[in-house]
């Protein structure tokens, strides 16, 4: 006689056991792939040991090459920014700048080498490895702005960057 039981020994996966097999290949892939970015950020900026800022001496020509970016972008925010600013006020080390709208934006040279902008209550880094940020008047001309940021770089020497805004 022939029994109706069918047989338990059916062949392949339960559905539940093919989810859970997605997620964990899913949720690996997404750590290899954040792995890969950090290494990338990794290699292009060589950290320091004590923080999270350049060393003057550890600077490849890549790092080189970011911080005169960042010096250029930085001097072209200034240069935008002073055009539409109602009030220049300089301190040593530090410009601020009032707006007609009566907020205000002060960038400033902090004791890490890091030139920070402030809005308000907001901070951001604009530019790390610095080791002067100057911002004077011309004697005879006190519309005319200078702006100088020196700084040391491995392989091109001490580098200063001028520009003059009216």
């Amino acid at each position: 006689m022939t029994s109706c039981k069918s047989s338990n020994r059916s062949s392949g996966f339960t559905l539940l056991e093919t989810i859970i097999t997605i997620g964990v290949l899913s949720f690996l892939t997404l750590v290899m792939y954040a792995t890969i970015v950090s290494l990338g950020y990794r290699m292009r900026l060589e950290l320091s040991s004590g923080g999270s800022y350049l060393k003057p001496g550890s600077k490849s020509e890549l790092n080189q090459q970011i911080i005169v970016d960042g010096v250029n972008r930085l001097l072209l925010e200034v240069s935008r920014n002073i055009r539409n600013a109602s009030k220049v006020d300089i301190k040593t080390g530090e410009l601020s700048l009032q707006f007609p709208d009566g907020s205000t934006l002060k960038y400033s040279l902090n004791s890490d080498g890091t030139i920070v902008r402030s809005k308000g209550t907001q901070r951001s880094i604009m530019v790390e490895g610095v080791d002067e940020f100057n911002v004077s008047n011309d004697a005879n001309n006190s519309n005319l702005i200078t702006i100088e940021i020196k700084v040391s770089m491995k392989e091109k020497g001490n580098k200063t960057f001028y520009r003059t805004f009216q």
